[in-house]
């Protein structure tokens, strides 16, 4: 059965009626309110908590059986609603942080690939500007990974000669890349 003492000299509430619940609602609620404030720093919070245990009980006012005093019940339930809003909320700021934290390496990865495609672009303008034969040994040796070996047999030309290009062409690069801003 469900019931609740006003004190220890008052009779039983039976608070499955109306009258019964709004005087255990009357008898209890600012305490219950106080102490789920003192938990969740929050009176809009701590009272839509025990709003939501009073709630509870009225819906489940015919199958709910409450083992001693109503008061301790009340309490108890306040307390464990308290605590899980507390970790809800805990939870929602660890997904709020990751959700940042993944935004913000985001945000440097499109930053990383627009400086690196810029950076290209102008690599390939710089190229452009060495001499055709350079420009041709930078190509097969930067771009297309062939040896220096390979780039002389081909252009029938010394390995000396493919290297001079290459420094060549590398020091216009650095020189040129260093000044960008």
């Amino acid at each position: 059965m469900l019931h609740a003492a006003e004190n220890t000299n008052d009779k039983d509430l039976d608070i499955r009626s109306e009258e019964g619940f709004e005087k255990v609602y009357r008898m209890h609620s600012e305490k219950l309110c106080a102490l789920a404030i003192s938990m969740v720093g929050d009176i809009s919070l701590a009272e839509n908590i025990v709003h939501d245990v009073f709630l509870s009980i009225w819906n489940r006012r015919d199958h709910l059986v409450v083992e001693g005093p109503m008061e301790h019940y009340l309490t108890r339930a306040v307390k464990l609603a308290a605590m899980d809003s507390l970790r809800k909320k805990a939870l929602h700021q660890k997904k709020l942080v990751r959700h940042f934290q993944n935004r913000e390496v985001q945000s440097h990865c499109t930053e990383e690939r627009l400086n690196f495609e810029s950076l290209r672009q102008h690599v390939g303008l710089l190229v452009g500007k060495l001499p055709s034969k350079c420009r041709e040994i930078f190509h097969l040796s930067r771009e297309m990974g062939w040896t220096n070996r390979k780039i002389a047999a081909t252009l029938l030309i010394s390995e000396r000669t493919v290297e001079a290009h290459l420094y060549k062409a590398l020091k216009f690069l650095k020189k040129n890349l260093s000044e960008q801003p």
